[in-house]
């Protein structure tokens, strides 16, 4: 039953015993035999300013949501735009690639001349060198006992963390390489072919956004038909890669003339061939082609999208080790071994700086 000796003014231990009191009253409840109405003398007079009785009944309301929500992280692109080769041999330190080009050109003659011209094989050789990126995740005796209690499956959403995290490095190797090593990706490559982006906009900027419509268009095929030339149709491109903002702006703004096409679908619907126009936010690259920028350019990138022209190795995606413990705690290491972008053919990939 309840009583009605309360302080006036409850402090925090008046408050537990007040909580005891109504948890000791529900406890000798019998509902076959409810105490009269008479019998329950509830003192109307008191004034609980201070709020525990409030707080007793918002702590029954509260619930926790069942569900779990994760952080979300940018679209790891790096595997679409470039193609991933994994039938490597994780063993490997280095793998060299050895090429073979045809030089010679037949004479033409009215008779047969003793000086004939001679085929000559010129060979090249390349190397593709293999890091490892090792990452460990651990948890204690007591994270395991509340994880427990909680119904938290605690090895799964660390095992996921460490293999997310590890594939974010991946990602940005593919496309900046690693600085330590010196490794290049496929926005800061060497032995490419760039594209001078002409200063034709309003004062002499290099800006699409102070450039025509059909200057625009100009800065978009240039470079692809730059490849076409230089190579002699030997390699032609079908993937534009561009800044963020230079994507927005092709997206949004109209060609003209009357029409509501936008640059980006005119550019799609007119370029010859399938060609494929993206957009990254990791477009700021070093004017002067190191990994650590000093001055940064917003680069676009236009290549071919194709394993013969180049690759990113990953002999092992993804692996764990035996978990082992050590104290109190429980380790697991995981490993994953990659290399750097191979740019077999560099002459099918452009840059092209400051295009926004």
């Amino acid at each position: 039953m309840l009583n009605e000796k309360h302080p006036d003014t409850e402090t925090a231990t008046g408050y537990q015993a007040r909580v005891d009191e109504l948890y000791e009253y529900a406890r000798n409840f019998d509902r076959r035999n409810p105490p009269s109405v008479e019998s329950v003398r509830w003192d109307w007079t008191k004034n609980f300013d201070d709020g525990t009785e409030a707080i007793f009944i918002a702590g029954n309301l509260q619930t926790i949501r069942s569900a779990m929500y994760e952080i979300k992280y940018p679209e790891l692109k790096g595997q679409r735009l470039c193609p991933v080769d994994t039938n490597v041999n994780p063993g490997l330190e280095r793998e060299v690639v050895r090429t073979i080009d045809v030089a010679g050109d037949p004479a033409v003659s009215r008779d047969q001349p003793d000086d004939v011209p001679t085929v000559e094989l010129n060979t090249g050789e390349g190397d593709v060198k293999f890091f490892s990126l090792v990452l460990s995740y651990a948890y204690s005796d007591q994270e395991a006992r509340k994880a427990m209690l909680e119904g938290m499956p605690l090895p799964f959403l660390k095992a996921k963390a460490t293999r997310d995290v590890m594939a974010r490095k991946l990602d940005t190797m593919i496309f900046i390489g690693e600085t330590k090593y010196g490794s290049k990706g496929l926005l800061n490559s060497s032995n490419t072919l760039t594209y001078a982006t002409p200063a034709s906009g309003a004062g002499g900027s290099k800006k699409w956004s102070d450039k025509s419509a059909d200057q625009v268009l100009l800065d978009l095929n240039a470079p692809a038909d730059q490849i076409i030339s230089t190579t002699k149709e030997i390699e032609e491109p079908d993937t534009w890669l561009l800044p963020l903002d230079a994507h927005t702006h092709i997206n949004t703004r109209r060609v003209g003339d009357g029409t509501s096409q936008t640059i980006l679908k005119f550019f799609l619907e007119n370029r010859d061939g399938m060609v494929k126009v993206e957009r990254t936010t990791k477009s700021n690259v070093p004017a002067n082609g190191g990994i650590i920028p000093s001055v940064s350019v917003s680069r676009m990138v236009v290549y071919r999208n194709d394993p013969s022209k180049l690759q990113m190795k990953v002999p092992l995606p993804f692996e764990q080790k035996q978990p082992q413990v050590m104290g109190f705690k429980v380790y697991t290491y995981c490993h994953m071994r990659a290399g750097e972008l191979a740019l077999w053919a560099p002459k099918s990939m452009i840059y092209a700086d400051d295009v926004i």
